[in-house]
């Protein structure tokens, strides 16, 4: 799956948890002897192990020789750990005997220390190729460099660096204190484990099992330097990289040889065909060769081309007889995959990289405007429908409904399993084949006349991207696990729907920053992280759009500043610019900027682009100059639709879809931990951060780096941050908020930020240090939108409530959504973790309980926004109510619908009496009473 924004792993959750409680320990209370010896002793280590062997025969070395020891011996005797000790459990150096502490390599200089590693620095960039260690070694004498020369400074051998917490808590919350177990090195010394694969899946599995305090880098060393000192010491500087970065050396324009000993291959074609220089060309030529004008495709079923099995190839006829071929993305990568990513063992079942080409999970964020308007460089295929008039409700010149019928005999290029929005199959993007021929002459590097593959990716990705619309910011990216995947860094719509429905993590974890938290609960929690730095890293040209962007609501002609304009929500300059530009180069860049010329536009898009040179399903007019200027108009459409989206829910709208990566870096240095990826989303507390910054934005990993210097492992995660998006597909409206049984509260949020805090209002920063129960501070339900616009009662005010016609003091208030908390909510959110609050107190209801504090709304993420909501919405409100009356009951249990838009129950809790009322209601009219019912089945 190529979807960025995945959770951390149960385990790493479990241990950011673990690690918040333990450190806690001592705030009002004792701390056991293991809390004392973890807080005493925590310190980490460092094991570098060699894959070296040495031949029966010997080395040039003649200490080495000297020392007898063969094939493993050699690297199992000086495994470079607590100095240098050997792979024998438990079995360390010491004394001043010839090959311990301070005998390794004689006695030429007197006493000498053993070798040792005195510095590591781990860093995995944020493209994902590179995983990267950098190991200052340190040698007290010639003989030891010797050793270290011929186990250590091998270019191009593999090394297996291993680092950890020799102390730490497990995820069951057990001390454990065993270094020597927490390794691979009995593994890694069996000489039967040859799989390069296989050790990297040990590692995760080594990874789960300590809980995330042990980590490795299995790589090759790629570079290595010496100096000698004054006092006859060595300073080694080794540099091992994993095996992901091999992508930068492998080349687009060569040919693989193939096992019958010639570099023809094995299907038919003419001796034309044997010509080409590079597969993809021998490839286009065979496809021509076979393919027939049935339908315009034909498929491939294993090495034999048929007529059965996916639409893998097309050819397209244009005016003038004009010929394109077409490949599908999917199976390009799986031509590279076979032709050009290297093989690592004998019987070709293990290669350097897997390319992840599935159909069904690679998807990036498009909407209804998303075509190729560039059949030069590919096509896609869309037969839905949309509703242009919905989309640009004020032109005249297009219809209410469209039926797309783009290349109907492919495979669909619409993904549209998540309600409300729509997303792309980007491995059903058919390339043009002439398009990747001169693609690959025209990236030869005039040096090496060789053509990177990392290079070549990145280039079709971006061409690719241009053509369907040039908001979608792909490139290439490897994982831990050397599976190179294609990501989009645009913000993807309902990512946590879509993460569910591919069964990944959607949990967000949250590190704690400073101080103590709950400190009136038992599970006292603090933070293990050490440092934090929050700043921007803004390229000049990029500021000058976002300056104007900002202060300007969004308004940049061609540009989508929505992100920046979030965080300057509600904030106004009246020296705000208003950027124009002439008439031609508005038509030509395909900048439009005001609302009239972007209908203009779209009725232009719709009419001509579509309806005027689409039929049947095939493009028939072959203009270079109506391509470059659709892919203008394309672009401004698309990012003018997902700007308006951004904009329907007023204060609680998201950024758009096309925002991209916010240049804004989070930089957290804590306690070593492992496991955490590049690109996984995670949260901070936010009491240290300006209010708005946590609202709309989140915060992705973009590159880790590990040090191990005196006994301290510390981790670092730089961040950046990507905006929150919620919009759908407009051709299906998207769902307002509604909140109780009051006729005004139609204005009230429903959910789409769980328990979002209005950043306006000061007191609601104030509040949010104020524990209500468990999981529920005062901010929570007081601030939720847009009942803040109506503040809880301050010190020495009051509020009249008019359900109980009395005037409530704050402390009232509070003291009634406590009991609200603790009696309805909590039990609600340990049965269902996905409950999350809309709303609880309104300062104005016409009378609703809300009024007192005493009323909450709530809605699930795990329902919210399924075609059966309504229905299970019934089921789970009947759980809620035979759950309540387990406890202390409930005075009001609604269950409210309004048509178009998402149900959600309304409760009320009051300590002096309870009706344990039961009601269905649809637009704030009882339906049903004493029942739940679904009022549309």
């Amino acid at each position: 799956m190529n979807i960025l924004g995945e959770g951390f792993d149960d385990y790493v959750s479990n241990q950011i948890n673990v690690r918040q409680e333990k450190y806690a320990v001592g705030l009002g209370e004792n701390r056991t002897m293991d809390d004392i010896t973890f807080m005493n002793s925590k310190t980490a280590f460092a094991r570098l192990m060699s894959s070296v062997e040495v031949s029966p025969g010997g080395t040039n070395y003649t200490y080495v020789n000297g020392l007898n020891l063969n094939s493993l011996d050699l690297a199992k005797k000086y495994v470079l750990f607590a100095g240098t000790s050997t792979s024998t459990p438990g079995l360390q150096r010491s004394g001043l005997d010839l090959d311990q502490a301070y005998g390794i390599g004689g006695y030429e200089l007197g006493y000498r220390p053993m070798p040792g590693i005195e510095k590591v620095d781990i860093k995995t960039d944020g493209d994902g190729y590179t995983k990267s260690a950098t190991i200052n070694i340190k040698a007290y004498n010639r003989q030891q460099l010797e050793i270290l020369d011929v186990l250590y400074m091998r270019l191009g051998y593999y090394m297996l660096l291993e680092w950890g917490n020799v102390i730490y808590w497990d995820n069951n919350k057990n001390l454990v204190n065993d270094p020597y177990n927490n390794s691979l090195q009995d593994y890694f010394f069996n000489k039967s484990n040859t799989s390069v694969n296989k050790t990297l899946e040990k590692i995760q599995e080594k990874r789960i099992s300590s809980s995330g305090n042990y980590d490795a880098l299995f790589g090759k060393v790629m570079n290595f330097s010496w100096n000698y000192n004054a006092d006859n010491s060595f300073n080694i500087t080794l540099n091992l990289r994993s095996v992901g970065d091999i992508i930068e050396g492998l080349k687009m324009n060569t040919q693989k040889t193939v096992t019958n000993g010639n570099n023809k291959p094995t299907t038919g074609g003419s001796e034309e065909f044997y010509q080409y220089k590079h597969g993809i060309s021998n490839l286009y030529h065979l496809v021509k060769t076979r393919i027939l004008t049935n339908g315009g495709y034909f498929q491939e079923n294993k090495s034999t081309i048929t007529f059965e099995g996916d639409k893998t190839f097309c050819r397209v006829p244009f005016n003038g007889g004009n010929m394109q071929y077409y490949v599908k993305l999917n199976r390009l990568l799986a031509e590279i995959q076979n032709n050009y990513i290297f093989i690592l063992n004998e019987d070709n079942s293990e290669t350097t990289i897997k390319i992840d080409y599935d159909v069904e999970t690679n998807l990036i964020p498009i909407n209804e405007l998303t075509i190729s308007v560039d059949p030069r460089i590919c096509i896609v295929s869309r037969t839905d429908t949309v509703k242009p008039k919905e989309l640009f409700p004020d032109a005249t010149q297009i219809s209410d409904t469209f039926q797309w019928n783009f290349y109907d005999y492919l495979d669909s290029f619409i993904y549209s399993e998540i309600p409300e929005v729509i997303y792309g199959k980007l491995m059903n993007v058919y390339v043009n084949f002439d398009y990747l021929n001169k693609k690959i002459d025209e990236l030869v590097d005039e040096k090496t006349n060789k053509v990177s593959m990392k290079r070549f990716l990145n280039a079709i990705l971006g061409d690719i991207s241009r053509a369907l619309g040039g908001v979608n910011q792909l490139e290439v990216n490897i994982t831990d696990d050397n599976v190179l995947r294609i990501i989009d860094k645009n913000p993807y719509p309902k990512l946590d729907e879509l993460l569910t429905k591919f069964k990944k993590n959607k949990t967000i974890s949250k590190f704690n920053i400073t101080g103590y938290y709950n400190p009136q609960n038992k599970q006292n929690t603090t933070s293990f992280v050490k440092d934090l730095s929050f700043q921007t890293s803004i390229p000049p040209e990029f500021a000058i759009i976002i300056s104007i962007g900002a202060a300007a609501n969004k308004q940049v002609v061609g540009e989508d500043t929505t992100a920046f304009s979030k965080l300057s929500q509600g904030l106004t300059t009246r020296f705000a610019e208003k950027i124009t530009e002439g008439q031609n180069s508005k038509i030509a860049s395909g900048s439009l900027e005001s609302p009239d010329q972007i209908i203009l536009s779209s009725a232009t898009y719709f009419n001509y682009v579509v309806n005027g040179s689409v039929k049947g399903g095939i493009s028939l007019d072959w203009n270079e100059e109506t391509f470059e200027s659709n892919k203008s108009i394309l672009n401004s459409l698309v990012k003018d639709l997902n700007k308006r989206k951004s904009n329907e829910g007023g204060s609680n709208s998201t950024i758009s879809p096309t925002s991209g990566f916010i240049p804004v870096n989070v930089s957290l240095t804590m306690d070593g931990l492992s496991g955490m990826k590049i690109f996984q989303r995670f949260d901070l507390d936010s009491t240290f951060l300006p209010s708005n910054y946590p609202n709309n934005l989140d915060i992705l990993i973009k590159s880790i780096t590990h040090k191990i210097q005196n006994n301290i492992w510390d981790t670092t995660i730089e961040s950046v941050i990507v905006g929150k998006s919620s919009t759908g597909s407009s051709s299906t409206k998207s769902s307002t908020s509604s909140s109780s049984s009051s006729k005004d509260s139609k204005a009230a949020s429903r959910g789409y930020v769980e328990q979002k805090v209005t950043p306006s209002n000061g007191n609601c920063k104030r509040d949010q240090s104020i524990i209500i129960s468990k999981n529920f501070n005062l901010a929570q339900l007081s601030c939720s939108a847009p009942a803040a616009a109506y503040l809880i009662p301050g010190e020495g005010q009051t509020k009249y409530f008019k359900f109980e016609k009395q005037n409530l003091t704050r402390q009232q208030v509070i003291n009634n959504l406590k009991a609200l908390a603790e009696n309805i909510l909590e039990p609600i959110k340990a049965k269902y973790p996905d409950m999350f609050v809309t709303n609880a107190y309104r300062n104005k209801g016409n009378g609703s309980q809300h009024e007192g504090g005493q009323a909450v709304d709530i809605q699930f993420s795990d329902i919210r926004g399924k075609t059966n909501q309504n229905d299970l919405m019934v089921t789970r409100v009947k759980e809620i109510q035979t759950l309540l009356k387990g406890k202390k009951g409930y005075d009001q249990l609604l269950l409210e619908y309004r048509a178009g838009n998402n149900p959600w129950i309304h409760i009320s809790f009051s300590t002096t009496a309870l009706r344990n009322q039961a009601l269905t209601l649809v637009d704030d009219v009882t339906r049903f009473r004493n029942e739940f019912k679904n009022p549309y089945a």
